[in-house]
């Protein structure tokens, strides 16, 4: 273990000091996760129902470190090089978009904060384990999730806009206070998720199964919700203005003090008769 975080932590050193080696390192450390931490090929691993079990899966230090480094990845005239961790076995992974991932980050070492984005920007993570990770202030702009499965995790004031989530499962998952802003949502399972003050205008929520979500007081302007499953949601304070609401279905969601100006209502199921006009 140790051979190897010197060898994670050598590259670091390389890619920081040369653009030339960086697009290769990405590569190669892109390449090392998901050969070390992969999902089987039978699908998500089964586990145990106990919580406290559960919590104390955690990817392997050297897998940490690698997913650190490329966290941390220079960005060199605002560009940088996508991650490729797809079917990646990344439970438990906490990642804190404050802190500077740059610097060697020893096992026992705190690293210091920084303003700057994150190597994680248009990250390709289809197929990938995330259930239970932690990304608090992470940059997650434009990623890709098509069918990972994010059910418990915790993505607190995160940047999600235009990101890709089409039948991801986000069961439980709470992404309070996020930018989800052009997001696409389509056929994923957001059942009693928690996306309260959060800005998600413009997403696609097509075929989306949010039963008894909590989605109060967020801005869902222009919002596509059609075919939507929103029974029993939590919708108190949302602003709806101008969403697209067809066939979706509102039975028994919490609509009071909702905005609905301009919302398309055709075919919805469950909207009192008083909030159709």
């Amino acid at each position: 273990m140790e051979m190897r975080l010197g060898g994670i932590y050598a590259l670091q050193r390389i890619m920081q000091d040369s653009s030339r080696d960086q697009p290769a390192i990405v590569v190669v450390l892109s390449a090392y996760v998901r050969d070390k931490a992969h999902v089987p090929k039978g699908g998500f691993v089964k586990e145990a129902g106990d919580r406290d079990e559960q919590a104390e899966i955690v990817p392997p230090d050297d897998v940490y470190a690698a997913v650190y480094v490329l966290n941390g990845q220079p960005s060199r005239g605002g560009e940088q090089v996508a991650v490729d961790l797809g079917s990646a076995d990344l439970r438990g992974l906490a990642l804190d978009g404050r802190r500077d991932y740059l610097r060697l980050k020893l096992p026992n070492g705190y690293p210091s904060l920084r303003d700057s984005g994150s190597g994680f920007r248009f990250a390709r993570l289809d197929g990938a384990d995330l259930r239970r990770v932690s990304f608090d202030q992470v940059d997650l702009r434009g990623v890709t999730l098509h069918g990972a499965n994010l059910s418990g995790a915790f993505i607190h004031m995160s940047d999600l806009r235009g990101a890709q989530l089409w039948d991801t499962d986000l069961t439980r998952a709470e992404l309070t206070g996020s930018l989800l802003s052009g997001a696409s949502f389509t056929g994923a399972t957001l059942r009693e998720a928690k996306l309260f003050e959060s800005h998600i205008t413009e997403a696609d929520f097509t075929a989306a199964d949010l039963k008894n979500a909590g989605l109060n007081d967020a801005d869902l302007t222009g919002a596509v919700l059609y075919g939507a499953d929103l029974s029993g949601a939590d919708l108190s304070g949302a602003d709806l203005t101008g969403a697209d609401l067809r066939e979706a279905n509102l039975t028994g969601a919490d609509l009071s003090k909702a905005q609905l100006s301009g919302a398309k209502l055709d075919g919805v199921r469950g909207l009192p008769a008083s909030m159709r006009h």
